[in-house]
């Protein structure tokens, strides 16, 4: 729910929104700022929140349609508590860039596997692998 919530309001925070940003109108500067208020947490652990949430939700279309978020499998698992924010970073931080040289079919095969590992649930890793 943390990285859920940092992601709204990063969104609601957007600097299109102008002074209706909702960081602006709780007089605060950045998104960021205004987790760090709320929650009194380090500055890294919000951007880091705010990272994770923004590649883990769901986005719209042009025409209103939900999508789906570019890595389910990481997002589903951190949403039940299957697994912890270190280990979604470490999946995010390790796919992320090969987004760029790759199909997201491929990436996504790829992010199944490092859950099913990190959950234990790999014929190969039995026991769950930590972050």
């Amino acid at each position: 729910m943390r990285v859920a919530t940092a992601a709204e309001v990063a969104d609601r925070s957007r600097p299109e929104l102008g002074t209706g940003r909702l960081s602006a109108r709780r007089g605060c500067r950045t998104p960021g700022e205004l987790l760090e208020r709320v929650t009194l947490v380090s500055g890294p652990t919000a951007q880091r929140r705010m990272r994770l949430g923004r590649q883990l939700r769901t986005g719209r279309s042009l025409t209103g349609e939900p999508l789906p978020p570019l890595f389910p499998a990481t997002a589903i698992s951190l949403a039940t508590g299957a697994i912890g924010i270190d280990t979604a970073d470490a999946i995010l931080t390790a796919l992320t860039p090969t987004l760029r040289c790759t199909d997201l079919d491929s990436v996504q095969a790829a992010e199944t596997e490092l859950v099913a590992a990190a959950t234990g649930t790999s014929s190969e890793t039995p026991v769950p692998a930590s972050a």
